[in-house]
């Protein structure tokens, strides 16, 4: 028999999942549309200082909702194929 609190519980969490999905599939297509802006201007698609800053605030703004840095960070992470998807690499 199943839990019905258990089971409203993780039809919350697919809801979250959709919206997270969709979220990062809108991060990559924006993320596209930066990297062909640089390409068509000439200018680096990676930018070092650019990435640290969106990392610094990935940072903030999770602790400022009970997140430990590191966890912050680690989310952070999976986002660095949006620099090789912008640069047509991917």
């Amino acid at each position: 028999m199943s839990d019905p609190i258990l089971e409203t519980l993780r039809r919350e969490i697919d809801r979250v999942d959709r919206e997270l999905i969709a979220c990062i599939a809108r991060r990559l297509t924006l993320s596209a549309e930066i990297g062909a802006r640089k390409q068509a201007t000439s200018e680096s698609v990676y930018q070092p200082q650019r990435a640290a800053a969106v990392q610094e605030n990935y940072v903030r703004l999770g602790t400022a909702l009970g997140l430990r840095g590191s966890s912050c960070r680690m989310y952070f992470a999976p986002f660095t194929p949006s620099r090789a998807r912008s640069s047509g690499i991917v």
